[in-house]
């Protein structure tokens, strides 16, 4: 951190003029300036000490960097009996010796230069972690490995797979990234406070955090059967997986969630197109689209985004891995796709990092068809 004093920070007096009738108004009003400055910058007010939050300060517009200075010279200002508001020709100055080094850096921010191209967006992401259910196969792992090439660590979860989640954590190792796999079973709430412990502790010991930011709703399981044919028992492990698992474990884990954080729900094509023998499953998967939305709602007092993402057919061992391995479905499949194939776990891996990343940011409440235009 920088240890300039700042001795004077100019701003326009017109932006002040609500700030000039009392003391006490100035104050709250620049405490007003200085949290929508936050807010425009992702910025949580327990965070904006952080390096990553300067960083954003110095990448935001001039206009919010001028209302971030404008909040700290004044609610610094009185403490010094030198510092005070003074007004010459158009401009306004607060001057006056002992600013906190934070003042001064943003003083920097300001003077420095508007035009100057921005880093790769993919650096903010570096050093965040990623809780994915369901992480040790299919749509799970891919979604991990994009993550970590992208410096997220992972926290990933498996029900009964050791050997493919050790080969996840070797893999994402071999690269230089961190994970920890953790087992879960979704369909088990019982073992929720269980597992929030090993969260936790997971955090504390391999990562030296308390928090983590990213939550995906991954974990799942496929049927296959008519309407007139599906059981009582098959609806019901589909809910337990499907909606029960996401309702509570995200709200067991929300206390563990950054501000600002994002939450995915995977969904399916299955809502929006139609398929004979998907009928019980598209319906929970509906049902999982609407929930996001209302998460959406309720949870953006906390700025946390909540999404969904909704693939087509995908080339892994869902189903039995018929789109996978059987040419004559792959084919069949991709006559439906406008693109013209099947997708690759590649495809959503990719799509769900672009959507966690800062980029997406403004996205909230929706649900993401990345099926490659299967059924238009």
């Amino acid at each position: 951190m920088l240890t300039v004093v700042a001795q004077k920070i100019l701003i326009d007096r017109d932006a002040l003029r609500p700030l000039q009738d009392e003391t006490a108004h100035r104050a709250i009003q620049a405490r007003c300036l200085f949290r929508k400055a936050l807010a425009d910058a992702d910025i949580h007010p327990w965070d904006w000490r952080s390096g990553q939050a300067r960083w954003r300060m110095a990448q935001g517009d001039s206009e919010m960097r001028r209302e971030v200075i404008v909040h700290a010279a004044i609610m610094h200002a009185p403490r010094h009996s030198s510092s005070g508001l003074r007004q010459s020709g158009n401009q306004l100055s607060v001057s006056g010796v002992g600013y906190t080094p934070l003042v001064a850096y943003l003083e920097q921010v300001r003077k420095a230069p508007t035009g100057a191209p921005k880093p790769s967006r993919d650096k903010p992401m570096t050093q965040q972690i990623a809780l994915i259910t369901g992480a040790s196969r299919g749509l799970g792992r891919n979604m991990a490995l994009h993550l970590a090439k992208r410096g997220v660590h992972i926290i990933g979860t498996y029900r009964s797979g050791v050997a493919e989640a050790e080969s996840l954590k070797q893999e994402i190792e071999a690269q230089g990234g961190k994970v920890s796999m953790l087992p879960l079973d979704i369909t088990d709430t019982a073992t929720y406070p269980a597992f929030s412990n090993a969260v936790i502790n997971t955090l504390k010991t391999d990562f030296n955090r308390e928090r983590f930011d990213f939550l995906v709703n991954n974990a799942g399981n496929g049927l296959f059967a008519n309407f007139v044919d599906a059981t009582e028992e098959q609806f019901a492990s589909l809910v337990a997986t499907h909606l029960r698992g996401p309702v509570f474990l995200t709200q067991k884990l929300l206390p563990l969630m950054q501000d600002g954080g994002r939450i995915l729900n995977v969904s399916s094509g299955f809502v929006r197109f139609t398929l004979p023998g998907y009928s019980l499953y598209a319906a929970v998967k509906a049902a999982l689209e609407v929930l996001t939305r209302y998460m959406a709602a309720e949870l953006g007092s906390r700025r946390i985004r909540v999404n969904a993402i909704a693939p087509g057919a995908i080339a892994t061992d869902f189903g039995g891995g018929a789109v996978r391995d059987n040419k004559d479905v792959n084919t069949y499949v991709a006559q439906g796709i406008a693109l013209g194939r099947v997708g690759l776990p590649d495809d959503i891996g990719g799509a769900v990092a672009a959507i966690l990343s800062d980029d997406m940011a403004w996205a909230n409440g929706t649900t993401f068809d990345i099926s490659g235009g299967q059924l238009l």
